[in-house]
């Protein structure tokens, strides 16, 4: 029994802690959370009421058999003839027998009351399984909607901060632990427009022209958006690119400015983006980088994208 009520208290603990991601206003988890509680009650009450019952049936019980040993014990003295025991009135015999039944009957009693009680405590114990059972499937249904609306507000919050005006500002940190990794970096998605082209950015490391040295690439990459029936192709914008001084005395930027043609980067793309537009990259020196006080400050870059979207 007490290992019942601590598993079940356990459970409506847990479900309760659920109850508060579940909607305040929806009428039928409120009222099979009530009769759950209510149900707890019950339980507790009858699980008390119980124990006392127990608890008294075993002193009676043992009042019994304390009772039944005096009696044998008379019994015994009496059958032997024993003069001090044959003295004693008759009366106190049947008084004696009168108390044993008594004790039987409330024995009795005591464990009728018991069983009608556990009989009810199983029917408590049904309905709260099965209230619990459906109070937990709503539980887990809520908890779907809620993932569901999580990730569609995710969705809205990312569209929301998206660039739509042909420009993105990419803010790069860890910059030194990502030269020391060597591993392709991508950009975030910006567009032209609300239903314009759909872009990115890759930066990646490779050696320099000379191969002595090792420089930082910025490719420029066309993705497969949900308007690209409706637009020009192959892409024509003129496209810059620019590390970000972030020395405010010096501003020299590093620029590349980008023409495209009719090569693969720039037609329409048939898969989920097109291949990085490598041969139009940029390629800056990475000790050009490191060594000019505003291109990496406190470990991060600035990469700033311009497209030109005049004749759109």
């Amino acid at each position: 029994m007490l290992l019942f009520l601590k598993d079940f208290t356990k459970r409506v603990a847990d479900l309760a802690v659920n109850r508060r991601s579940c909607p305040s206003d929806n009428k039928k988890v409120v009222d099979v959370f009530r009769a759950v509680e209510y149900l707890c009650t019950e339980v507790s009450r009858t699980s008390e009421r119980i124990d006392a019952l127990e608890s008294k049936l075993a002193g009676v019980r043992v009042s019994q058999q304390e009772f039944k040993k005096n009696w044998e014990d008379l019994r015994t003295c009496l059958e032997s003839g024993s003069p001090t025991m044959l003295e004693l009135p008759t009366a106190m015999s049947q008084n004696h027998q009168l108390n044993f039944n008594d004790l039987q009957r409330q024995c009795e009693q005591t464990a009728n009351s018991i069983q009608l009680l556990c009989e009810k405590l199983n029917q408590v114990k049904l309905s709260v399984y099965t209230r619990m059972v459906d109070l937990e499937s709503i539980v887990e249904e809520h908890g779907r909607k809620l993932l569901d609306h999580s990730s569609a507000i995710t969705k809205q919050d990312s569209q929301l901060q998206m660039s739509y005006d042909g420009c993105l500002t990419w803010k790069i940190t860890k910059v030194r632990s990502w030269l020391l990794e060597n591993e392709p970096l991508d950009g975030p998605i910006f567009y032209t427009g609300r239903y314009g082209y759909k872009m990115s950015v890759k930066l990646t490391q490779r050696l320099c022209q000379s191969g002595l040295e090792k420089c930082v690439s910025l490719s420029f990459v066309i993705m497969k958006g949900e308007f690209d029936s409706l637009l020009r192709w192959p892409f024509q914008q003129k496209i810059t690119m620019m590390v970000i001084d972030q020395d405010k005395e010096t501003s020299q930027h590093l620029l590349h400015i980008i023409y495209p043609d009719s090569s693969a980067p720039f037609l329409r793309p048939i898969s989920n983006k097109n291949v990085a537009a490598e041969v139009f990259s940029s390629l800056w020196p990475e000790s050009k980088l490191l060594n000019h006080p505003g291109y990496i400050v406190e470990d991060t870059m600035f990469i700033k994208i311009i497209v030109d979207t005049s004749n759109l």
